[in-house]
């Protein structure tokens, strides 16, 4: 037996407005689903930003993130500061990408990174701190020991500490002959201090001299080396240092010419034109 005609009519009601609430919900639940997760790396380097392109670390950098599936525009904001050597503007970069909540710090070269830490020492929840590179990250604070760091630090060494005593014994090999070695520090630099100190007792070991020589501008380094021929220096050692690497082209060409024997810490400085 069939329910009445007006019951029927009811229940088909009731069952196409239910189907109309559910069509006119799913297109409202999709669009309250939560946008995807905006990353902010902030990045703090010492040097130029042509020093970073030139060399291709910011490509590098940049393919790494998208290869992790973070792609700037879509889920990532990367904002890079460059302190063109100016010790400066660090404190002021850092003390910005704090203020702006950053996820994430990126530095690149001993002021940016104490910059940074100085920026997060006292934050009631720490930003992370990746150190790209440094020579002897203990010895500058950044870490408590290398398989520990410990803090809000972490990041690469390049192991200088071990092997810049291995720069005099090399150019020792390349001049037989060199007695006094200029070697160009950066002021800025907390690991340029303990450097020194290892290069001086390799220098003292070969019966060599090495004098450091300060810069932190790029007309510091014409004065240095126009004053060498009068210190009677024969030879230069160039430390790790982003600011240093971004002078690179210059440092290549003034040892060239006043013809003076010439080791580097990193490989760009012999694709600019060093020894």
């Amino acid at each position: 037996m069939k329910p009445p005609m007006d019951v029927r009519r009811n229940a088909r009601r009731t069952l196409l407005t239910a189907l109309g609430s559910t069509l006119l919900a799913a297109p409202l639940a999709s669009l309250a689903q939560p946008a995807p997760r905006v990353w902010r790396i902030g990045y703090i380097d010492f040097g130029s930003r042509q020093s970073t392109v030139s060399a291709g670390r910011l490509d590098a950098l940049m393919k790494g993130l998208r290869e992790y599936g973070y792609v700037e525009g879509k889920n990532l904001v990367f904002d890079a500061r460059y302190a063109e050597g100016n010790a400066e503007r660090v404190d002021g970069f850092a003390t910005d990408l704090v203020r702006q909540r950053v996820d994430l710090l990126l530095t690149l070269g001993s002021g940016a990174s104490h910059a940074a830490r100085r920026a997060t020492l006292n934050l009631p929840a720490p930003i992370p701190i990746v150190v790209i590179s440094s020579p002897d990250p203990v010895s500058e604070g950044f870490a408590k020991t290398l398989a520990r760091p410990g803090g809000n630090m972490t990041g690469m060494s390049n192991g200088a500490d071990d092997t810049v005593q291995k720069l005099v014994e090399l150019l020792g090999e390349i001049a037989p002959k060199l007695s006094r070695i200029a070697v160009l520090t950066n002021p800025s630099n907390g690991a340029h201090a303990s450097l020194m100190t290892s290069l001086q007792a390799a220098a003292k070991i070969k019966g060599k001299q090495v004098t450091a020589m300060s810069v932190s501008r790029a007309e510091e380094i014409d004065s240095r080396f126009a004053a060498m021929p009068r210190e009677r220096i024969n030879g230069v050692i160039i430390l790790a240092d982003a600011f240093l690497f971004q002078q690179r082209a210059q440092i290549a060409a003034l040892a060239l010419k006043q013809r003076l024997p010439s080791i580097y810490a990193l490989a760009g400085y012999a694709e600019a034109g060093g020894l």
